[in-house]
């Protein structure tokens, strides 16, 4: 089963993006770090069913609950949030090498009509935001009872 909408297009949206971003960079209207740094963050997501729903584990190192917003609309699941810049003794000294992306991100995940949306709930450990999305009693598989004539 899907969680995430097909879009038989986005390959090509996706080059175009990187064309886009390749352009602004070799005429000056962005640097190459932005463009690169824009691009790759955004918390890794694992997707599980269970027979009574659906577990999200989002990997979010160096968030705070505070940081994160999650919301359901019209059957999206939005993840939202910022990932706030190192320490505050950093603010002074001279940066040799950044690795770790910093900065606000985004997942939206289509979400399957089997779900119950006021049966939401999430919960934060260590740098882990788990949420638990229950299907509706409907959608869960009955077994029905054959007679013997």
């Amino acid at each position: 089963m899907a969680i995430v909408r097909w879009r038989p297009y986005r390959d090509v949206t996706t080059l175009q993006d990187e064309m886009n971003s390749l352009l602004e960079t070799f005429l000056g209207h962005r640097e190459p770090e932005a463009a690169a740094a824009a691009s790759l963050w955004g918390p890794r997501v694992d997707i599980h069913e269970t027979k009574d729903g659906y577990l999200f584990d989002a990997e979010l190192p160096g968030v705070t609950k505070e940081d994160i917003k999650l919301t359901v609309h019209d059957n999206t699941l939005t993840l939202e949030g910022e990932k706030k810049y190192g320490h505050a003794d950093q603010k002074d000294c001279d940066c040799h090498r950044q690795e770790r992306i910093f900065g606000k991100f985004q997942r939206s995940f289509s979400l399957p009509m089997a779900v119950d949306s006021d049966k939401i709930e999430a919960s934060f450990e260590s740098g882990v935001l788990t949420i638990h999305l229950a299907k509706k009693e409907i959608a869960r598989p009955k077994e029905i009872p054959i007679a013997v004539k």
